[in-house]
Formats: C-alpha cells, structure tokens, sequence
C-alpha cells in the first residue's frame, strides 16, 4: 500500500496529518467548513432573530457534519493502524 496520510492520536479523539497529502486535506476541510459558515450567515447572527439565528446554526451543525462524515470516508484508508 502507498504511504499513509493520517495516524490517530495518541490521546484523545481524532487524526493527525504525517504527510502533505494529509496537510492538504486538513487545510481543504478547513476552508470548506469556513465557506459553510460564510454561505450559511453564520458570521451574520447577531443582526437575525433568535428563531432565524437557532435554524441557521442547526443548518451549519447539519452542513459541517455530512462534509466531515463524507471526507472521514474518503481517507479512511490512508489513515495508519485505523
């Protein structure tokens, strides 16, 4: 098998990067997660009410969710003893 891209933390939950792919890909979900919040208004709540301001924080959480879910399947294989 080609290199791995990730490894699992050694304490706590989660993955870290061992390689630039890996470095890339975090950079990538990072700046898909910031670009959610922009298209969903959530740097916007304070001028919403509090129902406008409940849903749209639940559309981001709901948003964020399937793109992390959907990137966690896709590297899956390239994580280390996972």
């Amino acid at each position: 098998m080609s290199k791995y891209w990730f490894r699992p933390k050694k304490f706590g939950w989660g993955l870290t990067p061992i390689s630039l792919e890996g470095w890339l890909i975090t950079i990538i979900l990072g700046v898909s997660l910031i670009g959610i919040a922009w298209f969903d208004n959530i740097f916007r709540l304070n001028y919403m009410n509090n129902i406008q301001a409940y849903k749209t924080i639940a559309i981001f959480v709901f948003d964020s969710l399937v793109i992390s879910l959907v990137v966690i399947c896709l590297i899956q294989k390239r994580v280390k003893g996972w």
